[in-house]
C-alpha cells in the first residue's frame, strides 16, 4: 500500500511524541480506516459503488484519524 508522505510524516512526529513504535500507529491508523470506509460503503447507495476507488488514501480522514487517537 502506498502512503503519502505526508500521513507518514505526521505519523512517525505522532509515535515519535507517544513514544509508540511506528509500525504500532500504522497499524492502528490502517485499522482505523478500513473500518471507516467500511462503515460509508455500507452506507453508500448501490450507484455510488460504479464509481472506481481512489488510487491514495484521504489525508484529511487518515490525519483525522490520528488527531481522535489522542
Amino acid at each position: 500500500m502506498r502512503v503519502d508522505r505526508r500521513i507518514k510524516d505526521v505519523a512517525k512526529n505522532y509515535a515519535r511524541q507517544r513514544q509508540t513504535p511506528l509500525a504500532e500507529v500504522m497499524r492502528d491508523l490502517l485499522a482505523r480506516y478500513v473500518a471507516e470506509c467500511a462503515r460509508e460503503n455500507a452506507q453508500a447507495s448501490p450507484d455510488l459503488l460504479k464509481e472506481r476507488p481512489a488510487q491514495y488514501v484521504d489525508f484529511a480522514q487518515l490525519q483525522g484519524l490520528i488527531g481522535r487517537r489522542d
